[in-house]
């Protein structure tokens, strides 16, 4: 069960640890890495060089609070901040997740398309069209559990200001290719 599924169901912020292990063990054999503790950072210091790629041409700009993550021109994921400075504290390590997604389809799969500011917004649409359910955080403030039709995602409201939002798309499995199962992304 996923930490999101377990917040809407128990109302706690578990996950099923077997789970975790086993798509970390998946993702060490995508990317043909052995190793004893299977780490998720055993995963990152075999790749840090493409992943610092990415990251190099992913810079903040000035006023920037968040960033929309696509791959051949599909929107797979967003995260939203609540100031410019949150966000480029984090975005460096925000674009190593995601990095590390992308990086594990090969490159000649890949197309270079750009997503266009309609795709944007219907990205968008099928967030506002989702449900939302807020519980309390095991921090400070709330969590705002995102569910939709494509997507899923959760936000962290501290003193009635949503803090981060982070919504990802949901693979639609049959119409993508083997090598493009990439498992769920997850932040070290």
């Amino acid at each position: 069960m996923s930490v999101v599924e377990s917040a809407l169901k128990f109302c706690t912020f578990r996950a099923d640890q077997a789970e975790v292990w086993n798509e970390i063990s998946e993702k060490m054999s995508r990317h043909k890495i052995s190793s004893q503790t299977e780490a998720m950072s055993d995963i990152y210091e075999k790749e840090k060089n493409r992943i610092e790629d990415y990251r190099e041409k992913f810079k903040h700009v000035e006023s920037q609070i968040g960033a929309v993550f696509a791959l051949e021109g599909k929107i797979f994921g967003m995260d939203v901040f609540d100031k410019a400075d949150t966000c480029r504290k984090l975005l460096p390590r925000i674009i190593r997740s995601y990095a590390l997604e992308v990086i594990e389809i090969p490159e000649k799969k890949t197309k270079k398309k750009q997503p266009e500011v309609n795709d944007v917004e219907k990205f968008l649409k099928t967030l506002y069209e989702a449900e939302f359910s807020s519980r309390k955080s095991p921090g400070a403030g709330m969590t705002v559990t995102i569910t939709g039709k494509k997507l899923t995602g959760t936000s962290l409201v501290a003193k009635d200001t949503v803090v981060h939002t982070s919504v990802f798309t949901m693979p639609d499995k049959e119409k993508r290719p083997k090598e493009y199962e990439t498992g769920h992304i997850r932040r070290p």
